[in-house]
């Protein structure tokens, strides 16, 4: 069973994360979705809000091209407000939790742009 761990007002970002066959089976993997403000140059990206998915399964068959799609949603934190100046990404991670404490970590491969500069509030991230 999936458990969406964030609470708040409306959504700013929607969107899903799709896990493909090309991903290893896992039982017990938690999902981080953050969305940064990437503006600031020589700068760390600011948080401005996170979704936290747990007990999330992917167990495709051997040849299966099956697909797990989990929907998500992202609320800004506190006051923060969108500047339609800036620049704002998704970044998505999966935390599989293994044998003996031993975790393994899926992280995006690159930039997904949102809300800013012409692009919009869904986004579908693919592992």
């Amino acid at each position: 069973m999936i458990k969406k761990l964030n609470t708040g007002s409306s959504p700013i970002v929607t969107g899903e994360i799709v896990l493909t066959s090309k991903i290893s089976p896992f039982k017990n993997g938690t999902a981080s979705i953050q969305l940064e403000d990437v503006s600031r140059a020589d700068a760390g990206a600011l948080l401005l809000g996170e979704e936290i998915i747990a007990g999330i399964k992917h167990n495709p068959e051997p040849g299966d091209e099956q697909t797990i799609t989990i929907p998500f949603e992202i609320q800004l934190k506190g006051n923060v407000e969108i500047d339609p100046r800036n620049f704002y990404n998704i970044r998505a991670s999966i935390v599989i939790k293994g044998r003996k404490g031993r975790s393994e970590v899926l992280n995006t491969d690159e930039s997904f742009r949102v809300l800013t500069q012409g692009f919009g509030n869904f986004i579908k991230v693919v592992f």
